[in-house]
């Protein structure tokens, strides 16, 4: 039997002779038979079906567990469905009736109760509600810009740049206060 003899439909023999060395073998053993080489070819190609077999196996089993594996999460999430995602009449889900971890309104009136000093808490005045928003959840609750920024749902370089202009309108009014 020669290899190139072989139909396509073997897929079997076909991979075992894709490794050269199987190959060269088996025509060595065409040309020359000897015992040594035919125990030899018997014992690759009985390796090759063992692995041949667990891989199919393995794909089998990965392929049936997924299947039950899909099956019941699906039935879980039908006997157990989230409330929260549910669609309420108005159309909203419970989930944006959950308040944020923070009172957005009550930072600008916090903010001043943490100041000691009068001509500071003048110039705290001068500030906008952001930018008394800002300071607050910097420097009272002490978090990082990007984490305001997710609370405010704004930009990270908005939060900097308001941070910074209210740093300079309290210098500007605290030094400026000072002076009168």
């Amino acid at each position: 039997m020669k290899i190139k003899n072989l139909s396509e439909n073997d897929r079997i023999l076909n991979d075992f002779f894709a490794d050269l060395d199987n190959k060269n073998l088996y025509e060595r053993h065409l040309e020359k038979p000897t015992e040594d080489i035919k125990n030899t070819l018997d014992k690759r190609f009985k390796k090759h079906i063992y692995i041949t077999r667990c891989v199919a196996y393995l794909i089998k089993a990965i392929y049936f567990y997924s299947q039950r594996f899909d099956k019941n999460l699906r039935e879980n999430s039908h006997r157990f469905p989230l409330v929260l995602d549910k669609p309420m009449e108005d159309g909203n889900s419970m989930t944006e009736m959950i308040p944020s971890p923070f009172r957005i309104t009550e930072y600008y009136t916090q903010l001043e109760d943490y100041l000691s000093d009068p001509n500071l808490h003048k110039s705290l005045q001068l500030l906008t509600t952001r930018q008394k928003q800002i300071l607050y959840l910097i420097y009272i609750k002490e978090l990082r810009d990007y984490e305001v920024a997710a609370i405010l749902n704004i930009s990270q370089q908005a939060v900097t740049k308001s941070k910074n202009k209210a740093i300079n309108k309290l210098k500007e009014g605290f030094y400026f206060g000072r002076d009168r």
